[in-house]
C-alpha cells in the first residue's frame, strides 16, 4: 500500500511540476508576445510621425563641405518632388548657379556650369565607381527626415522592425550582411534625430543628424542637416543650414539643358 501511495505521490508531483512549468512557459510566452506587440506598435508610431512632405522648396540655405582639412561654403537652393526628382543648385557667387546636381529615380547628373561639363551616372555605376550604394529613395528619405535603409528601394519592411526604448530615446536597428543601420528618435515628438550606417566590408561609417526643429507651413521640420562620413583616415562633412522652406506648394523640377556642355567621366569631373 505504501508503494502504491508513493507512486501516486510521485505521479502527482510530476503532474504538478509539469503544470507549473507549462504555466510559467505560457506566462513567459504571453509576456514576450505583449512586448513584441508594444514594439511593433511603437515602430508604427515612429514611422507615422515622419513629416508629410510631397514637395519641398528650400529657397535659401547655406551648404558647407569639409574634407581633407579644407572647408568650402556657399549659398544653395534645393527642390524636391517626392518619388520623382531632386535638384540642388549651388550659387556661391552673387546668386549665379555654378554647380548643379540632378537626381531622378533612374540616374543622377552632376553639372559643372563654370567649366561647361557634366557627368551622368546610374546609381549602379555610381556604386561601382565609388563604392557608395545609394538609391534615389535613400537621398529623398534623408532630406525629408524619414527612416530608410541604404540600398532598399521599398520601405514596406520597416513596420516589421522592433523599436527599443531607453531613458531618453527610442531606437531601431537593421542588421544585414553588409551593413548595420541604427536609428535614434526623440521621445517627445517621435522624430528621427540621427541615424548611423556602418559598412562591415569597407569599415565605412556615416552619421546623419537633424537639429533645430521649427514649424514652417504647418510642417515641423529640422532646419539643420549634417552628414558625417569616415573611412580609414579620410573624413568628410556636408552641412545644410536651411533658412527659407516651402512645403507642398507647387514645386517644379526642371532638368538643365545640356546641349552646350561636354560629357565627361566622374573622374574627369572631380579633377
Amino acid at each position: 500500500m505504501k508503494r502504491i501511495g508513493s507512486l501516486y505521490l510521485c505521479l502527482l508531483l510530476v503532474l504538478l511540476t509539469g503544470c507549473h512549468t507549462q504555466k510559467t512557459a505560457v506566462k513567459q510566452d504571453n509576456e514576450q508576445q505583449t512586448l513584441q506587440l508594444r514594439q511593433h506598435q511603437l515602430t508604427a508610431q515612429l514611422i507615422a510621425a515622419a513629416p508629410d512632405i510631397r514637395t519641398m522648396q528650400v529657397k535659401r540655405m547655406q551648404l558647407t563641405l569639409e574634407y581633407g582639412g579644407q572647408q568650402m561654403s556657399g549659398n544653395a537652393s534645393l527642390n524636391l518632388v517626392c518619388d520623382s526628382a531632386i535638384t540642388v543648385s549651388v550659387q556661391p557667387l552673387l546668386g549665379i548657379e555654378l554647380y548643379r546636381i540632378e537626381l531622378t529615380r533612374s540616374d543622377m547628373c552632376l553639372i559643372d556650369k563654370l567649366n561647361r561639363r557634366y557627368c551622368r551616372l546610374t546609381y549602379e555605376e555610381l556604386a561601382r565607381q565609388t563604392g557608395i550604394g545609394v538609391e534615389f529613395e535613400d537621398v529623398q528619405a534623408i532630406l525629408t527626415q524619414k527612416p530608410c535603409v541604404v540600398g532598399q528601394t521599398d520601405s514596406l519592411y520597416l513596420p516589421s522592425l522592433l523599436a527599443q526604448e531607453d531613458e531618453n530615446h527610442y531606437r531601431m536597428e537593421v542588421r544585414q550582411d553588409r551593413l548595420d543601420h541604427r536609428f535614434v528618435f526623440d521621445k517627445g515628438n517621435l522624430r528621427l534625430t540621427s541615424s548611423e550606417i556602418e559598412m562591415y566590408a569597407r569599415g565605412d561609417k556615416t552619421r546623419i543628424g537633424y537639429a533645430d526643429l521649427r514649424t514652417t507651413g504647418g510642417v515641423l521640420f529640422p532646419m539643420q542637416l549634417q552628414i558625417d562620413y569616415q573611412t580609414g583616415e579620410f573624413s568628410a562633412t556636408v552641412s545644410l543650414n536651411m533658412q527659407r522652406i516651402v512645403f507642398n506648394e507647387g514645386a517644379e523640377v526642371r532638368a538643365a539643358a545640356l546641349n552646350i556642355y561636354s560629357s565627361v567621366t566622374l573622374e574627369q569631373l572631380l579633377k
